[in-house]
């Protein structure tokens, strides 16, 4: 093994360790300013890991990295990032519904994340809608194999993913809200979203989905209270 590879994989375990503190002081409600500090150090270190080459598995790395970055205000170095290295080629075309699913969820939660302007806002809210518009077509036969092998985790999956993208929608329908009740409301209407997301994926147990459900509800707070 190279001493690249060897450092790479010291970084992995010291970016795993920071993340697990960062989630144990989110967990335990700690002071925002404590918090912050944290998600900082984490993101310096998690920031320089390479990406994992599968599209869906680097695009959920990703997903996470971006969060941690706004908890701990490093999202002008995040979008940095993804300015300079793109997102991953995500099928978003999959004739596999629950893929197409994911991989939409993961690309506008991205956006909403990694880019500024409200093109990209746009393109969230298109890009929900064309889930929505195809659902009653393609879900059916995709749950119906579903049921056929048995396996309960793509509706889990689905309905957990469904309403990310509602929060996602929600998000990206109401930038810019300055007003309390305002802001207030959207975030009850957030974290409606994300308790089902997160019920869900606690029910398929679906553990990764889970944590990326937990970690966008810390960061879409912050980022409503920024105007996003």
């Amino acid at each position: 093994m190279s001493d690249g590879n060897v450092d790479d994989q010291e970084f992995r375990f010291v970016a795993i360790a920071m993340e697990l503190r960062l989630w144990d002081l989110l967990l335990a409600g700690e002071p925002a300013a404590r918090t912050r500090a944290a998600a900082a150090e984490t993101f310096h270190i998690a920031g320089t890991l390479a990406w994992p080459d599968e599209p869906l598995e680097a695009a959920r790395r990703l997903v996470e990295l971006g969060c941690i970055a706004v908890i701990g205000d490093r999202t002008s170095d995040f979008r940095r990032i993804v300015t300079e290295r793109g997102f991953p080629d995500l099928p978003l075309d999959s004739d596999d519904w629950g893929i197409r699913v994911q991989s939409t969820i993961l690309l506008a939660w991205l956006l909403l994340l990694g880019k500024r302007g409200r093109d990209n806002l746009e393109a969230v809210r298109e890009m929900v809608v064309a889930i929505r518009g195809s659902q009653r077509e393609y879900e059916p036969g995709f749950l119906k194999e579903a049921e056929m092998r048995k396996d309960v985790h793509p509706a889990w999956a689905l309905m957990a993913n469904y309403h990310l993208a509602k929060a996602a929608e929600i998000l990206a329908a109401n930038p810019g809200q300055g007003l309390v009740d305002s802001r207030s409301e959207i975030r009850a209407q957030l974290e409606t979203q994300f308790d089902f997301a997160i019920n869900a994926s606690y029910r398929g147990r679906l553990i990764e989905l889970e944590n990326m459900s937990w970690i966008l509800v810390w960061a879409a707070r912050i980022m409503v209270d920024n105007g996003i």
